[in-house]
């Protein structure tokens, strides 16, 4: 019976010790290349728009070790986008032409929005900008009136 009770126990610490040394390693298929944060430059950290209207966030992002997420977050306007580039192109991207559109409510009522934009590669690093949205952007079309002027008479 104690026979029995010892070979339990060392089954447990040899299954143990496997989970140990092998249920931790590291599943990231992904080698780093250089380290480092991303980069990120963003065409502008301002954008005038309006309620109703779209507004686009471009810019340039890199990383040697590949891009694997963008998230585009503000709680006030209700976004909160990730683009998974390892979902949409099978592998991170090392350089990637951001293009985001969103639409602003018609009914929204703020002045100014910031929308943090964060890039995070496969590493698990990243680095975050803000893009300041406001409400004062023109869209009316200007409106030329021409004034007669009286004949002159000598």
């Amino acid at each position: 019976m104690k026979k029995k009770h010892l070979y339990g126990a060392m089954l447990w610490a040899f299954l143990v010790t496997a989970n140990l040394c092998t249920g931790c390693s590291d599943d990231n298929d992904y080698p780093d290349v250089d380290g480092q944060n991303p980069t990120m430059t963003l065409a502008t950290d301002h954008i005038e728009s309006g309620a109703g209207h779209r507004f686009t966030i471009e810019g340039t992002l890199e990383d040697k070790d590949g891009i694997a997420s963008i998230s585009l977050q503000c709680a006030d306007l209700h976004l909160n986008k990730t683009i998974d580039l390892i979902e949409i192109y099978g592998a991170p991207q090392e350089s990637y032409d951001l293009s985001y559109y969103f639409d602003i409510n018609r009914n929204e009522i703020g002045e100014r929005f910031t929308v943090k934009v964060t890039v995070t590669d496969v590493g698990g690093r990243s680095i975050s900008q803000d893009v300041l949205i406001t409400m004062d952007g023109d869209f009316a079309a200007p409106v030329f009136s021409t004034a007669r002027m009286p004949l002159l008479q000598y």
